[in-house]
């Protein structure tokens, strides 16, 4: 204002154009009363005001438009110096209805933030393809960037929607495409970095995730090989240098940042195709360090990291299969370009700053870029941009989505960096008060609902939760009716919706044949166009349908037919609670990470066989020996808590006292520790089973009867009339009985019962509690119980048929979200 005056203060000529129910960069420094004091600020030659002239012809939309926007306008306070007469001509604008008519407004609310993306999916579709609009003739527009945007694009993008951001829309950082340079990137300048603690530090979680990126090209199942293989290697490793060996993880991570790491794994037989993506990777890293260390820039290694790996060969693919996977494509490569563009743009600005320098700065931005890095809208898209942006442009269609309370208006009192916004004519002015803070609020309402030509569509979130999102007040000040769309579109209007609406037709019986006929004839349609040899609508043609397959099966079964099945206790129990959790667990190699509980069961399971071979000599009262050797290792275990730790410490020391004194008072004579066991028994069917398994301890009674007894180290103990029909004890003493354990004891073995010694109970005594199930009769019932189990058992493994069975144990299933009778549902059905 100081610079108008300067030039043309003294009344001479000076045209400004101006709406003051626009001014929305208040954050900036705006400040509306430079319009409205315009006439008092340049007076005319004489000293009287300058004159206003109100130009009340809109031309862009129709009444029905203007209606709507002048309902939100005037209730927007205008002080300042403009004469009544132009106020007031300003204030009654008229709109010209041009050749796209008198404009339509729709308020629409939904149940869910998804069902309001689906449902603007579904409107911008059916505008593009009913209405004949051009994608790049809509926009959606939304209040923040970093909030909304981002969901948004995602959703748009899935179901089709081309969709275009400005580059410095999201902050860079913040895009997916470009996470793998970037991670890439921190590596190279980290390699060498031990520190545990810094924050760029190298750990196992950002090692596979680049093992697992475009970069890497290694996949869930192939970092899991590569560790087993590693672990295989570390294992026998740590037996010849008499350590304990490192945990998968961290052999994961020494392979990515240690050159010549994996070379040991050919030499071992080894050699996968996972090794060899890990080592093309680690040898990417290792390569783009020696150009770091001889000055290359940011801009170099980025293209280094991003030429020498099979990324661009992907996407080039993607673009050429067309579709969604082709619009993916797209977006990726604009991420990546922008963010050569930066940095080629950082090397010119800052005379080659360093790459340290320039990645600190790239992670740490959490603002978009400024507005002279946009490159403008590419091809035919609809643009997605935040209502800021939207100003002085205008399309047909315009959606202003997501308009919540506490959103819109947003009301917090804010400060920029630099306190713009409090900087006055005379100095520092005071904060912005609420009430300025609703009006700057609603003039950038107005600014979205004023870029439509045709069509305005407002939409909300009416969650009905009480703490829920809820719509705006703005929303009720456009005078239009709220409609209420309950649930999601009912088939989107793309090509994979059609294609699923008839297969499902097809697939119906309760539809009428002459409908799925039709749907028939249109699928074998579309099934049949093609461009070249790759199918345009592959997901038509039946022979790709999951349910129209057979079930895949191995020629060559898993266990030999020719062989008896071998069944363990752990087996028979597992598949008697649900086969199919067993299956996942251990067939498929689903286990999940083990708990605590167990490394401290191993321990004391290994402090009680070396006590019972004699290899420690210790008495009753020697728990302190017995202690000393598990504070020797008690410091590799993690535990989540100190406490955690002290109390598991003194659990520890409880069962090896418990053990003690069960051990010394035990009459029994001891003949086997950790014993493994086996034997073939013939069941009823004619079926083989190989009973196998491990005893803790294997004794003789004084009556010469074979006694096994199993250590319990866990928190509860099961209940005493249980223990009779216990499976592992029962399939121990049936494994005795038919013999066994007969090499250990000179002769036919006779069971003589089996135990339960608890040593890990939670607030129990100083003794142990022994459980004991007696011995069983051969033709009794306990027996043909189990005989039953085991036809079971091994029929399933024959058949290779392991179905889900619900109950209690589904509560602690790992496996619920992919369960055929707890998730969705299976995929096929036979």
């Amino acid at each position: 204002m100081a610079l108008l005056r300067a030039l043309a203060g003294d009344g001479r000529d000076l045209t400004v154009v101006g709406d003051p129910h626009q001014s929305i960069y208040g954050f900036r420094g705006a400040e509306v009363r430079g319009i409205l004091d315009f006439p008092t600020d340049f007076p005319q030659a004489d000293g009287s005001p300058a004159d206003v002239v109100a130009l009340r012809t809109t031309r862009r939309f129709g009444p029905h438009l203007l209606l709507a926007s002048q309902r939100v306008a005037h209730r927007l306070a205008l002080p300042g110096s403009i004469p009544a007469d132009a106020r007031a001509a300003f204030l009654q604008p008229e709109a010209v209805a041009g050749p796209l008519g008198d404009g339509r407004v729709h308020v629409r609310t939904f149940d869910t933030e998804r069902a309001e993306a689906e449902h603007l999916a579904d409107l911008l579709r059916r505008a593009h393809l009913e209405d004949g609009i051009p994608w790049d003739d809509m926009a959606v527009l939304v209040r923040s960037g970093r909030a909304s945007i981002p969901p948004l694009r995602r959703a748009l993008g899935a179901a089709g929607v081309p969709v275009e951001v400005a580059s410095d829309e999201v902050p860079l950082v913040r895009d997916p495409a470009v996470l793998p340079l970037l991670d890439a990137l921190r590596a190279v300048v980290n390699l060498d970095n031990e520190e545990v603690d810094h924050v760029d530090h190298i750990d196992a979680s950002r090692a596979e995730s680049l093992l697992l990126s475009p970069l890497g090209g290694l996949d869930a199942g192939d970092l899991r090989r590569l560790a087993r293989q590693l672990r295989t290697r570390e294992k026998a490793a740590s037996r010849e240098e008499g350590r304990p060996p490192r945990p998968s993880r961290e052999l994961v991570r020494r392979a990515v940042v240690e050159a010549g790491f994996l070379d040991g794994l050919t030499l071992d037989g080894l050699e996968g195709p996972e090794v060899v993506r890990a080592r093309a990777l680690v040898q990417l890293l290792v390569d783009a360090r020696e150009e770091l260390a001889g000055g290359a820039s940011a801009e170099e290694l980025l293209w280094a990291l991003w030429s020498r790996t099979g990324w661009p060969q992907r996407l080039r693919r993607s673009v050429d299969l067309g579709g969604g996977a082709a619009r993916r494509a797209h977006r990726d490569l604009d991420s990546v370009c922008a963010l050569f563009d930066l940095a080629a743009r950082a090397e010119e600005r800052r005379d080659h700053v360093g790459v340290r320098a320039f990645l600190a700065t790239l992670v740490a931005q959490q603002i978009p870029a400024d507005t002279l890095a946009e490159r403008g809208a590419r091809g035919a898209a609809v643009r997605l941009l935040t209502a800021h942006r939207a100003k002085g442009l205008e399309w047909r269609l315009v959606v202003v989505a997501h308009v919540q309370q506490d959103g819109w208006p947003d009301l917090r009192r804010r400060s920029t960096l630099l306190q713009a916004d409090r900087i006055g004519e005379t100095g520092i002015v005071p904060p912005v008060s609420s009430r300025a803070l609703l009006m700057e609020e609603r003039r950038l309402f107005y600014v979205a609902c004023t870029r439509a030509r045709q069509r305005l569509v407002v939409t909300a979130v009416a969650s009905a939760d009480d703490e829920g999102e809820q719509p705006s007040r703005f929303l009720d000040e456009l005078g239009v009716h709220v409609e209420r769309v309950v649930g999601r579109p009912a088939r989107p209007l793309s090509m994979s919706g059609i294609v699923a609406e008839l297969r499902r037709t097809v697939a119906d019986p309760a539809s009428s044949e002459p409908l799925r006929e039709a749907a028939v004839r249109r699928l074998a349609r579309l099934a049949g166009e093609s461009v070249g040899q790759r199918a345009l609508v592959p997901a038509a043609d039946p022979s790709t349908w999951w349910g129209t397959r057979a079930a895949s099966r191995s020629v060559q079964p898993v266990r030999d037919p020719d062989q008896p099945v071998p069944v363990s206790a752990s087996v028979l129990e597992s598949l008697g609670v649900c086969p199919t959790q067993w299956f996942l667990e251990r067939e498929a190699g689903g286990v999940s990470r083990a708990h605590q509980s167990a490394n401290l069961g191993e321990m004391v399971h290994a402090l009680a066989q070396r006590v019972a071979t004699g290899d420690l000599a210790a008495g009753p009262d020697d728990v302190d020996l017995l202690m000393s050797h598990v504070d020797e290792v008690w410091d590799r275990l993690d535990f989540r808590t100190p406490w955690s730790k002290a109390r598991e410490h003194e659990r520890v020391r409880a069962a090896l006292t418990r053990f003690l004194h069960w051990h010394h008072a035990n009459r029994r004579t001891v003949i086997g520790t950790e014993t493994p066991f086996e034997t073939v028994v013939e069941l009823p069917d004619g079926e083989q089973v190989k009973v196998t398994g491990y005893a803790d301890r294997l004794e003789v009674d004084a009556d010469g009867r074979a006694v096994v007894v199993d250590l319990k180290t866990g928190r509860r103990a099961p209940s005493t009339k249980s223990v009779e029909s216990h499976v592992q004890l029962g399939l121990y003493q049936f494994a005795v009985d038919h013999g066994a354990v007969d090499r250990l004891t000179d002769g036919p073995a006779e069971a003589g019962g089996a135990e339960l010694v608890q040593l890990g109970i939670i607030d129990g005594g100083p003794d142990a509690v022994v459980q004991r199930q007696s011995a069983q009769d051969e033709d009794g019932p306990q027996r043909e119980e189990l005989r039953s189990q085991l036809e079971r058992t091994a029929g399933l493994l024959r058949a290779e048929t392991f179905p889900a069975v619900a109950g209690q144990h589904c509560r602690e299933c790992s496996f619920v979200p992919i369960c055929p009778i707890k998730s969705a549902g299976a995929v096929t059905a036979q």
